[in-house]
Parts: C-alpha cells; structure tokens; sequence
C-alpha cells in the first residue's frame, strides 16, 4: 500500500528531476571510484548577534561505496537546539480505499493515454535515440514506451546513475537526523497538507505529452555524450569541493523539465510553498535559538534566487564553508 507521503513525494520529484550538464568530451561509461570515508562540503554559517544557523548542502546521486562521515556535523549537533529538515513531510486526507483509488490513479497518470507510445509523440531519429538507450540503461523496462515523456526520462536517467556507480539511497539527512535523535535535538521540517490530490493527478494526466517531449530530448542529449558531469558532481560533494560543485551547477537544462511540470500549476505552488516555509523556518530559527543546523539541497543555496542570497538581503551575515 502506498504510504501517505508517497504520492507527493514522486509528484514533486518531477520537478527536480536533473537533467545531465552537457559535456564536450564523448567516452565510454565509466563508474565512480570513491570510496571509504569522506567528509561532504563544509557548512556555511548564517549569523544574527550570537544566534548561528548553520546549513549543510546535500546532493543526491552519491558515490554507491562512499561512506559519510563529518565531524564539523558532529561537533555543532553537540551543541545544537534544533535540526531543520530539508524536503518536506506531506500529507493526504483518506483512509486506505482513498489512497489506493490515488495509487491507482497515479499509475495511469504516468501513462500516455489511449494505447499510445512514445513513438507517436517523437520524431523517427528521436524514437530510434530512445530505444538505444532503453536497451543501456533500462533493459528490462519493457513498459517505458508507454509512459509519458518526462516519466520515460527519468526512468532512463534512475538506469543511468545506477550504471555509473551512483545511488540516490545515500541519503545524507537521514544520517544527520539519526545522529541529531542520539543527542536529543530537536528536529523540525515543513508539513504540506495535499488537498484534492486527485485534482492534482487530473491535471497532469490533461497535459498534452508534446509539452514534455523537450524534456526526453534534453535528457537523451546528456545521456547520448556522456555522464561525466554527474559523475564529477557526486566526487566533488563527497570531497567537499565547492569551487567544483558551482562550476558544475545544473544550467538551463534543468530547466526543460522543470517548464514541462509548470503546466500543472497544482505542483509548482506546492514547491514553491515548500522552499519559502523553510525559508521563514530558518528566519524563525535565527531569531529564536541558539545554534540551528539545517540541511537543504546543496543548488538550492547558489544564484539570485538561493537561499544564501535570501539570508543577505535580510541583513544577516553569510559565511562561505572554510
């Protein structure tokens, strides 16, 4: 059975599924080496008087064999009074016959409507591109034609990370929450209430799937040169490269995808809702405790719009990782 947060959290993966950085270079795949213990970037400190927010970047996918460990997240939890969460803990109004109907009715949601392919939606090159690398990174997904663009494209890209010696299950937060509940801190993260969320799945299904072929387009482009970049990604946060990670921030491709899942407006407010209540938390937290830690995806952090950029029109001040 579908838990509670589930369906959200796979709706609100679509808006973030990151699209490849393009590469000059064409070579063969090649896996990750990293492994053994290792540390992940230093945090950066957010100051208000003697009041410290502390906020650790987190990336996913990570090196499958690394190990983290951080002794700079170590010592602050010693003296923290509150963990602030990245992400968000959603909920859906229903027993479980509601969120079964939702299960199901997601599950068709991903699926081009009628019996249609994605062969009826891409060109001819566009169609035989995808097969090829069907056959690489999903092989035994012999379904993924019937699925919507942007669905297929991250399904490519989830066979992809997985050939290269990445994995999304190295989850950095779990392990900071796990040790902040071995010292007692509290923790806090945003709480989404989903209301209608079978408005929501009918919105996304009423998408026309030509809106997101961009999308498998700017996705199969990445995947066609080379995983290079995301492989450079995952090593330079392991090794708390910062210089690294902003050279390699995620450009405009991103944004394909990202435009394909605006034309549900439902999700976008719902992402858009989630980063401004951690921000008003963070706020909150300078205001009122100690020392915060706090945790948030690491490209959340950089550009106009980041959250260091946030802290410094408010008047704080924002210390780069030493």
């Amino acid at each position: 059975m579908i838990g509670r947060s589930l369906l959200l959290t796979i709706l609100l993966a679509l808006a973030v599924v990151p699209v490849l950085a393009q590469s000059t270079q064409d070579e063969e795949l090649t896996t990750v080496d990293v492994v053994g213990e290792k540390p992940g970037p230093g945090l950066w400190k957010v100051s208000n008087g003697d009041k410290e927010l502390w906020i650790l970047g987190t990336l996913e996918p990570l090196p499958r064999r690394m190990t983290w460990r951080s002794r700079e997240i170590e010592a602050i939890l010693e003296r923290a009074d509150l963990v602030l969460a990245g992400g968000a803990n959603t909920s859906i109004d229903g027993g479980p016959i509601t969120l079964f109907r939702l299960y199901r009715q997601f599950r068709r949601t991903q699926r081009l409507p009628s019996q249609e392919t994605l062969n009826d939606f891409l060109s001819p090159d566009d169609y035989a591109r995808f097969m090829t690398l069907r056959d690489k990174y999903a092989p035994r997904d012999r379904n993924i034609e019937r699925f919507r663009p942007v669905f297929a494209a991250f399904r490519l890209f989830a066979g992809a990370i997985d050939s290269a010696g990445l994995t999304a299950d190295n989850d950095i937060q779990a392990k900071v929450l796990k040790l902040a509940r071995k010292q007692r801190v509290e923790k806090q993260q945003i709480k989404l209430k989903i209301t209608e969320p079978h408005v929501l799945l009918a919105e996304i299904a009423t998408t026309a799937p030509q809106t997101e072929v961009r999308c498998l387009q700017a996705a199969m482009s990445r995947l066609e040169t080379d995983l290079g970049a995301l492989r450079a990604r995952a090593v330079a946060w392991a090794e708390g490269d910062l210089e690294a990670l902003q050279r390699l921030a995620f450009p405009e491709d991103r944004e394909v995808c990202w435009n394909s899942v605006e034309n549900s407006p439902r999700i976008k407010a719902l992402v858009d809702q989630a980063r401004d209540e951690w921000l008003q938390a963070a706020l909150q937290a300078l205001q009122t405790r100690s020392t915060t830690l706090a945790l948030t995806d690491i490209y959340n952090l950089w550009g106009t719009r980041g959250l260091l950029q946030e802290f410094v029109k408010r008047g704080y001040v924002v210390e780069a990782p030493k």
